[in-house]
Formats: C-alpha cells, structure tokens, sequence
C-alpha cells in the first residue's frame, strides 16, 4: 500500500524556480525579476490571487521558472494548486519568500496526490518537486497523509482485513519497526487478557501489533 510520493522527483538538476507569493508582495516580486518576465505577468493580471500561475520564460522562449499566487490562504493550500496547476513532467524548487518553505512543500506534495490504483491508463505526468528541497518533517507528514488516503481510496471489496493487516506490516517494515501478525485463532489461544480482547474477533479477522 506504500508508494512514492507522485509529488516528488528524485532527480531534481534542472529544477526550476516556483516564486509564492501573496498580494502585498506582487509589486516587490515583480520588480525583481527580468523587465520581460515582470511585464507578462503584468499582462495577465497577476495580483497575486489564490491559485494564479504565470510561466516565466527566457529570450529563448525556454521556460525559466513560475509565479504562484498564494492570496489569503494557509500556505499549505496556496502551494497545493501548484503541482496541477504547473506543465506536466517539469521539476520544480520553491523560491524562498515570506512563508513556512516547509508548509510550502508539505502543500505542494499534498496536492500532487492522485489515486491512479485502479486506472487502466497510465496516469499523466504531473508537476513535481525536487527531493533536495523538501524538507524531512515535510515528507514524513506527506507520506503519512498520502498513504492514509490511499486505505480511504481503496474499495472496500479490495481491502478486507487480510489486506489491511498486510498495510499496516508494510509500513512496520518500511520503517524498521518490530511487528507481528495475529490471526484470530492466534490471538484467543494467547495470555488470558489478550484471550478476552479477542473473544469478538470472527476467524478471518487481524490484528497487527
């Protein structure tokens, strides 16, 4: 049930530039970038707003980094239109601004998360976000987040308690923790209190300690 973050590359060397920004700051963000880049965002409109996403390109037309307008919201949801929002299959670092840069990536691997499980086309490359720039605290917490919501994707046909228990040994054995695998019939012939405990199990039922 555990899988890579879709939200991060781990191949990050051409990363490009993702500048958040809120709308008081627009007009200094603005001003700091190249007179070509500044006057097309200008162009579009950009203030800043929830969601908002102007590409930068170079004289070439090669594409050179992104403006990521956060509003007035959490940082952690300005970032997590980011990685929809972004072109498809482009790695991303996040620019340092007036944020939490771990918020910042913890939005931005949040809202990359897609469930494709039971897709039969091969899912879209999404936007992503170099491995270098993410904080631990950050990927820990989107790893968690991600795999929950994959046992809440999940139908329930395809996760019984077999497969359940089978999840949670998994994630023991990712992290190197020390776990063990009861069956019903196990568990009611065990010490006199687990022997209670599992008096309601039905035989096809698991516990993982």
């Amino acid at each position: 049930m555990m899988r890579e973050l879709a939200g991060l590359a781990m191949n990050d060397g051409a990363a490009l530039p993702l500048y958040g920004v809120r709308p008081e700051g627009v007009a200094a963000l603005l001003d700091g970038l190249p007179p070509g880049q500044a006057a097309l965002a200008r162009l579009q409109g950009f203030a800043g707003q929830a969601g908002a996403v102007v590409l930068l390109a170079g004289g070439d037309g090669a594409l050179q980094g992104a403006v990521l307008g956060l509003g007035s919201t959490p940082v952690v949801h300005g970032f997590g239109a980011a990685a929809g929002a972004l072109p498809s299959g482009t790695v991303w670092r996040i620019a340092a601004g007036d944020f939490s840069g771990e918020d910042a990536a913890l939005g931005f691997l949040l809202g990359a998360y897609r469930f494709e499980h039971l897709k039969t086309r091969a899912p879209k490359p999404q936007a992503q976000l170099a491995a270098a720039q993410v904080p631990a605290r950050a990927m820990v917490i989107a790893s968690a987040v991600c795999a929950a919501r994959d046992l809440i994707n999940t139908p329930a046909n395809l996760l019984g308690p077999a497969e359940l228990a089978q999840a949670a040994m998994d994630l023991g054995v990712r992290f190197g923790a020390h776990t063990t695998h009861v069956t019903a019939r196990r568990w009611l012939n065990a010490t006199p209190r687990w022997r209670r405990w599992g008096r309601g199990l039905s035989a096809g039922r698991r516990r993982c300690c």
